[in-house]
């Protein structure tokens, strides 16, 4: 999972666009682009954050700035440090697969923010909210709230294609 490891496998499965979410952190954006550079691949920046409700939102934004800057918002509202004996280190690495630190969050929790918080902030950074992994009940706003809020402002849903037709059916509005 390292950057040069992640784009050259990219560039041999015929991708030219890829787009790369840490759990609750961007720390390795900008190494991801540095790895792209002259492969014919390019990075869509993003994160995958989870809500005060541990639902799951990818966030993906124009520019690797915005993506700082949303993570800059995640990691204020981001409690808890990393024990690497439990939960394995975070390593951020550069384009050459040199590990330069270490990241001492406790990226595997859940953030402060409400999901609507998240999503206006995702907004507001230019980004795109969308609900991760819907069907499944770990993490998946189904699972967590019941329901996905009609007025919550989502860009997309991702359902994968093992989806049961009960949550086919409530993404239907026939529930």
């Amino acid at each position: 999972m390292s950057p040069s490891n992640i784009v050259r496998l990219a560039a041999a499965a015929g991708l030219d666009l890829i787009g790369i979410c840490d759990h609750n952190s961007a720390e390795n954006l900008r190494y991801m682009h540095g790895a792209a550079v002259g492969t014919g691949v390019t990075v869509i920046p993003g994160m995958e954050v989870t809500t005060k409700e541990e639902v799951h939102l990818v966030a993906l934004f124009p520019t690797l700035a915005d993506a700082m800057t949303f993570q800059s918002t995640v990691y204020a509202r981001l409690e808890g440090e990393n024990d690497p004996d439990a939960f394995g280190m975070q390593i951020v690495a550069n384009e050459f697969d040199e590990v330069l630190e270490f990241c001492d969050k406790l990226l595997i929790g859940a953030t402060t923010l409400g999901i609507d918080d998240a999503v206006e902030r995702i907004h507001r950074q230019g980004g795109l909210a969308i609900a991760s992994h819907v069907d499944r009940e770990g993490y998946g706003i189904i699972g967590q709230l019941g329901f996905i809020p009609p007025d919550l402002g989502l860009d997309a849903i991702e359902v994968s294609r093992r989806a049961n037709e009960g949550v086919i059916a409530q993404l239907r509005g026939e529930y």
